[in-house]
């Protein structure tokens, strides 16, 4: 017996499928730049919304303030030409190789 109902295709009733909503990930300078019009006394809510994202992360980022600023400080500065990475001497043995 043949089904009563044709089985709707895979676009459902020809509208075109959904795409995902790309994850907005905010640089360090953006978060600093928004903590900045922040504390010159707009809301929470008219910084939400100069920036595209919800009202609750502007909370998370004002919480997060003192990490930010620490993570700034401790950033490699913008004119350094090579990066380093200081390794503790004591977690590789005096003559540089692991354990």
């Amino acid at each position: 017996m043949a089904p009563k109902r044709p089985q709707p295709s895979s676009s459902s009733h020809g509208k075109m499928p959904k795409q995902a909503k790309r994850e907005k990930v905010m640089t360090l300078v953006e978060k600093i730049q928004l903590l900045d019009i922040f504390t010159s006394g707009q809301s929470f809510a008219v910084c939400g919304r100069e920036y595209g994202i919800n009202e609750s992360t502007v909370h998370y980022i004002k919480k997060k303030e003192r990490e930010i600023h620490n993570a700034i400080v401790l950033s490699a500065p913008s004119s350094a030409k090579v990066a380093t990475n200081v390794r503790d001497r004591y977690s590789y043995g005096e003559d540089g190789k692991s354990p």
